[in-house]
């Protein structure tokens, strides 16, 4: 089942790889030096960052799907300083089905949250946006 929003089409009718048009969520963290955890909205299921830095060589900034801290040997996803990735945010557990007030993460058991860590000891920002 994808459950992510779709992707805009261009004038041929093939999918545009953009991120959606609306964001639900977006906030910004500085050089994440220890694991920081960005707990994600209820209704977010797709996710992007983008790693900013002002030191050459720096690696960007390194993540794991989860609450568990991240750590150089064990992360799920890495971004390179100056890239731009999107994410479905991935299925964690079981959904809890259809309750009274719930977004769609929990309802599908997606991963609450990410936990973000620089990939080296340069300073690195993070900006995310959820969608």
């Amino acid at each position: 089942m994808n459950y992510a929003r779709e992707l805009p089409l261009d004038k041929n009718n093939i999918p545009y790889p953009a991120p959606p048009s609306k964001t639900s969520y977006q906030s910004q963290a500085g050089n994440p030096t220890a694991s920081s955890v960005l707990t994600l909205s209820l209704n977010t299921t797709v996710l992007s960052l983008m790693a900013i830095s002002g030191a050459a060589g720096n690696a960007g900034i390194i993540g794991k799907w989860g609450t568990a801290s991240v750590t150089s040997t064990n992360f799920d996803i890495q971004v390179n300083a100056g890239q731009t990735l999107t994410f479905v945010v991935p299925v964690s557990t079981q959904g809890t089905g259809t309750q009274s007030v719930q977004g769609i993460n929990p309802t599908l058991g997606l991963f609450p949250a990410i936990a973000l860590k620089e990939a080296t000891a340069q300073a690195c920002s993070v900006f995310s946006a959820e969608y």
